[in-house]
């Protein structure tokens, strides 16, 4: 006897279902991730080490409202990402750089980090300095960082959809409170810059995604799973 036949004697009800199994998360980053997110960390370094022993190059770099909106010098919402006010500013910058900046490249290429995410910590920079008295310096990668966590977050969002919207909602929350959420508060950093960054970069994320969702999609992989129940 055949199984169609054994299934159509017993009325076997055979139930199929496909299950999400793998995304682009699911793959290894870019064999060069380590390399250019570590290339980004050391020119934070070298640029602030210079602007530390030479105060023109300090000046010339780090940026102000009034430099930047009455001098015009544009560059320097760029050029002051680079540089930091001191060691341990540029140390509790450069970690975070460096892990973010990782995996950014490491699935979404180098537009995004470190072109489309510098630009998008350029305008962090430009919508923090307006708010601010026109000669305070505003210095250091935390709104390149920020802007970075709230791009990747958010894809994470779209993306790891094997798991749970719940799940993932928790999991965004969570790495949310322990990586970005300051334990103290310090007079000298500029948590306003943060919330610009990660507002931005969570609406980059929104933007990317929307315009290459099809290619996100195509890294899914299903497996099909079978259930029979029988009706003797």
């Amino acid at each position: 006897m055949s199984a169609d036949e054994f299934n159509k004697k017993n009325k076997v009800l055979v139930k199929s279902r496909l299950y999400l199994v793998g995304t682009l998360f699911s793959k290894r980053p870019h064999a060069h991730s380590f390399l250019i997110s570590f290339s980004m960390v050391s020119l934070c370094f070298v640029v602030s080490s210079v602007a530390w022993k030479n105060k023109n190059w300090m000046e010339a770099l780090s940026a102000s409202r009034y430099s930047v909106f009455e001098e015009l010098k544009i560059w320097q919402l760029l050029t002051t990402i680079f540089i930091h006010a001191d060691g341990l500013h540029v140390l509790s910058n450069s970690f975070m750089l460096f892990i973010f900046g990782y995996f950014v490249f490491g699935y979404f290429g180098g537009k995004v980090f470190p072109l489309y995410s510098l630009i998008g910590a350029g305008l962090t920079n430009a919508f923090a300095l307006w708010t601010y008295p026109p000669h305070v310096k505003l210095v250091g990668a935390s709104g390149w960082v920020y802007f970075l966590a709230g791009y990747w977050l958010c894809m994470y969002l779209f993306i790891e959809r094997q798991r749970t919207l719940w799940a993932r909602t928790l999991r965004i929350f969570g790495v949310g409170l322990v990586v970005l959420f300051p334990s103290s508060f310090e007079m000298q950093v500029s948590y306003r810059v943060h919330g610009i960054g990660l507002f931005l970069g969570i609406l980059m994320g929104f933007v990317y995604y929307y315009i290459h969702r099809k290619q996100f999609i195509n890294y899914e992989k299903y497996s099909l799973e079978t259930d029979s129940e029988s009706n003797v």
